[in-house]
């Protein structure tokens, strides 16, 4: 679960680092940024003052989660200190929690004596109410937690306040392991945790998962504009085994966007290339994007190739999607012009090399790269092994000749992917098929991606 302050560096960076996290992270923690954090170290305390500084509020973290949940239902949980809430109103605080999608509260300056009216509220607006459990909390006390805990317990690994350690000594494996034996909640440990070595260590003594704030936020720091593959690549080492995501590509009416999002696609793809037999007219795609659900709404994507950016800014002068993605000879420089998260599309034959396509993709720094064949149609899978080798360095999404026939066996072989893309794969007689697609992507999530 990675930990950033809401506002760091500003509200924009801080909603696309969000948002990042959001396809990698298991859980997504943020703090209400605070002029005094008694329980945060000196990284926190830095970013809560940029947060401060370049105008955030309370409003204003609000205001960010419910931009986050307009794309994603990952869980959130919020730190936010006792004045914060009392300032606003605990009631109103609980209340514009939950209109925001909020799923859990953790105020670490409120012992357990004094939380009967967080707790009421907490509950009134169905929000979990997190506590935080101490080497230095003995059992009686602990019980008195855990009466009212919802969600999962909050570990603190050392005696002290938040920052990155190198080391832990074997009284905080003991001490998940006493809390262990007394709850089946879900145990996190927070405080220090900065490594997978650390993380792995956590769950062998019986912890369920990391919260990870000061090192997440170093790495903010170095790299607060996307794309953020170092801040993904880094929480994909702590998360657990996830489901593969699944673009639907081609997309041309309501309903097959509607099915399509139904039986849990995470991207829906929009042709805007003149010459493909897919192409939609924006002005129709942002009608079917309007028609899209707010929960668990597919990431939109809006699909170019070797087109000027006039041509394309008119595009998306009519029509607004959450990504783009350049399937041409499209530079670098040019797909970055943007500022819009995007895919690069690499075609893989048999006689381009690891080693180069690897050479390519690095200059783009795109946030997916999809690895299709080069000629479409033949309803064959490409070179699964180069695949599976470039995975491993990439974020890589696989196409071409994927159905739901050979879809599972496919992610199985190539190992370690992203994502699947299809399009003539889920149609009949070029008309996408509401049972193809809920059959390609039941085969495609019930197969856990490890690389994560």
């Amino acid at each position: 679960m990675p930990f950033i302050v809401g506002g760091d560096p500003n509200f924009h960076a801080s909603l696309q680092i969000a948002k990042s996290l959001c396809q990698t992270a298991d859980l997504l923690e943020i703090g209400f940024p605070y002029s005094d954090p008694l329980a945060d170290g000196p990284t926190i305390q830095a970013a809560d003052m940029r947060a401060l500084r370049s105008g955030a509020t309370t409003d204003s973290v609000f205001k960010l989660i419910a931009e986050i949940r307009k794309l994603y239902q990952t869980p959130i949980t919020v730190l936010v200190y006792a004045n914060l809430v009392l300032q606003r109103g605990v009631e109103k605080f609980y209340h514009d929690a939950a209109v925001s999608g909020i799923d859990g509260v953790l105020i670490p300056d409120v012992p357990v004596e004094e939380v009967e009216e967080f707790v009421k509220a907490a509950k009134k607006y169905k929000i979990h109410q997190i506590f935080l459990v101490t080497q230095m909390t003995d059992n009686e006390r602990l019980k008195k937690i855990l009466q009212h805990t919802q969600g999962f317990l909050y570990l603190v690994s050392i005696l002290g306040v938040t920052g990155a350690r190198k080391s832990f000594d074997t009284q905080t494996k003991e001490f998940i392991r006493r809390i262990r034996k007394q709850t089946s909640l879900p145990l996190c440990v927070g405080f220090g945790v900065s490594t997978p070595k650390q993380f792995s260590q956590m769950v062998e003594a019986g912890a369920n998962g990391v919260i990870i704030g000061s090192a997440i936020i170093d790495i903010i720091l170095k790299n607060h504009r996307p794309p953020f593959h170092k801040l993904t690549s880094f929480v994909r080492q702590f998360s657990m085994p996830a489901k593969v995501k699944v673009k639907i590509c081609g997309i041309k009416t309501k309903s097959a966007a509607l099915i399509a999002a139904k039986y849990g696609a995470d991207f829906l793809g929009f042709n805007f290339v003149p010459t493909s037999k897919r192409l939609i007219s924006p002005i129709t795609a942002q009608e079917i994007i309007n028609s899209l659900p707010d929960n668990n709404r597919p990431t939109t994507v809006g699909i170019f190739m070797n087109q000027n950016s006039s041509a394309i800014k008119k595009v998306l002068s009519k029509v607004k999607v959450d990504m783009l993605q350049f399937h041409g000879k499209e530079t670098p420089e040019f797909c970055h012009k943007f500022a819009t998260p995007f895919i690069k599309a690499f075609a893989v034959d048999s006689k381009t090399s690891v080693p180069y396509l690897s050479g390519e993709m690095k200059k783009y720094k795109a946030d997916y790269f999809l690895l299709d064949r080069p000629q479409q149609g033949q309803g064959q899978p490409i070179d699964l092994k180069k695949v599976k080798e470039l995975a491993q360095k990439f974020p890589v999404i696989l196409a071409g000749g994927l159905n739901p026939k050979n879809v599972k066996t496919s992610i199985q072989k190539s190992s370690s992917i992203e994502g699947v893309d299809v399009a003539g794969g889920v149609e009949t007689h070029t008309t996408k098929n509401p049972n193809k697609i809920k059959a390609f992507i039941h085969y495609a999530k019930s197969y856990l991606n490890n690389k994560r």
